[in-house]
C-alpha cells in the first residue's frame, strides 16, 4: 500500500509538506506543490479522506494506548490523565498488547473520537503509525524507538541508567557482576545491556557472556534466568527492571543466599507489581524513571502539536540512582 511517506520520499519533501498540499494549504511554494502532485500521480496515491475528515474535527480528547495496565504503565497513565485534565482535555485509555490481544481494537475505537494519541510502550506497528500520520493525527510515543517524521518520541536514557547502576556496583567493590536483560528485540533492553557492558569496560572489567541472561522483563522468565545465572556465582547483578530484580531475590533466597549480605541486586524503573513482593524483602536499590515529568512533557507536546501543528521535538530524560538496601560491599562466597 502506498503511503504519504512514499509520496514525501519521491517528492523530496517532508510528510507534513505532503499533508499541506493534500489539504490545499497556501504556505506551500508553487514548485514544491507541483513536485508533490506529480509524485501523487505517479504513485497513484489515494489519501484516506474519511479518516482525514474525522481527524480534523476537534474533540478535546486524547487517546492513550498502552502495552499494559499494571504498575509500570499505570505510573505514566496517572500523570497523563491529570496533566491532560489541567489543559482541558479528556482521555480515553486502551491496551494494544501484541502478545495478549484484548477483544476490543482500541486503535479502531479511537478513530475519529480523539485529536491525538499517546502510545505507551512498544505497542504500535510501523504500518499503524503510517496510517495515523496519513490521517493527520498527532502522535507521541513514550518508551518506543520508532522514528518517523512528524512523530514525537519521549524516552528514558536507558544507556545512562544502566551505566549508573553497574558503576555503583563496581564502586562498592564488585567485579563479577551479572545482568538479566529485557526483551532482546527491544531497543531499550539493548541500550541497557550496552550501558552495563560499557561500565564494565571503562573500569577494566571483562564482559562475560555467561553472566548475561535474558528475562524479557517478566517475573517468571526473570526467575528462570536468575536460577541459571546463580550457577555462575556472581557477587552482584543488575536487572533491567524491578520485577526481574524481585525474581532474582526470590531465586537467591531459595539457594540460601541473603540480599545484600551474600549477593547484591540493583533494578531499573523504581516500580514493580505489588503482588510480587516477597516477605522480608530488602528495599530495592534501583534506577528511578521520572514518570510524572515524562508524562507531562508527552501531554504538552501532543496538545501543542494538535493546536499549533508544530512539533516541540523529541526528549530524553535521565534516570536517578535510588540507593536503598539491596546492594552492599561484596563478601567472599564459595
Amino acid at each position: 500500500m502506498v503511503t504519504i511517506v512514499d509520496v514525501a520520499k519521491m517528492a523530496g519533501v517532508s510528510r507534513s509538506t505532503v499533508s499541506r498540499v493534500l489539504n490545499n494549504r497556501k504556505e506551500v511554494k508553487k514548485e514544491t506543490r507541483v513536485r508533490v502532485q506529480e509524485a501523487i500521480s505517479k504513485l497513484n496515491y489515494a489519501p484516506n479522506v474519511t479518516a482525514q475528515a474525522l481527524a480534523s474535527q476537534a474533540t478535546k480528547t486524547i487517546g492513550v494506548v498502552s502495552f499494559g495496565m499494571k504498575s509500570f504503565y499505570s505510573s505514566f497513565m496517572d500523570g497523563i490523565y491529570y496533566y491532560a485534565d489541567e489543559l482541558g482535555y479528556g482521555t480515553i485509555f486502551g491496551v494494544n498488547n501484541p502478545v495478549n490481544k484484548t477483544k476490543i481494537n482500541y486503535l479502531n475505537m479511537m478513530n475519529g473520537r480523539v485529536d491525538g494519541i499517546i502510545f505507551l510502550g512498544e505497542t504500535v506497528t510501523h504500518q499503524e503509525l503510517l496510517r495515523l500520520l496519513e490521517s493527520n493525527y498527532a502522535v507521541v510515543l513514550i518508551e518506543n524507538d520508532i522514528r518517523f517524521p512528524g512523530l514525537i518520541n519521549v524516552n528514558i536514557d536507558n544507556y545512562h541508567g544502566a551505566y549508573q547502576a553497574t558503576k555503583y556496583l563496581i564502586n562498592l567493590g564488585h567485579e563479577k557482576i551479572g545482568h538479566i536483560m529485557g526483551d532482546p528485540n527491544s531497543a531499550g533492553a539493548t541500550e541497557r545491556l550496552h550501558g552495563y557492558s560499557q561500565a564494565l569496560e571503562d573500569h577494566h572489567l571483562e564482559t562475560n557472556a555467561n553472566l548475561i541472561k535474558v528475562g524479557n522483563y517478566l517475573f517468571d522468565q526473570g526467575y528462570t534466568a536468575a536460577i541459571d545465572l546463580l550457577k555462575e556465582n556472581p557477587t552482584a547483578v543488575f536487572c533491567a527492571n524491578d520485577n526481574m530484580a524481585i525474581a532474582f531475590i526470590k531465586a537467591a533466597g531459595e539457594e540460601g543466599l541473603k540480599v545484600p549480605e551474600d549477593i547484591s541486586i540493583v533494578g531499573f524503573d523504581d516500580v514493580y507489581d505489588q503482588e510480587l513482593i516477597i516477605k522480608n524483602m530488602p528495599l530495592l536499590t534501583t534506577i528511578r524513571q521520572p514518570y510524572q515529568e515524562m508524562a507531562k512533557y508527552a501531554v504538552k507536546a501532543l496538545i501543542h502539536l494538535i493546536t499549533h501543528k508544530e512539533a516541540l521535538g523529541n526528549k530524553v530524560f535521565k534516570g536517578e540512582l535510588i540507593i536503598r538496601q539491596s546492594a552492599s560491599k561484596p563478601v567472599n562466597r564459595l
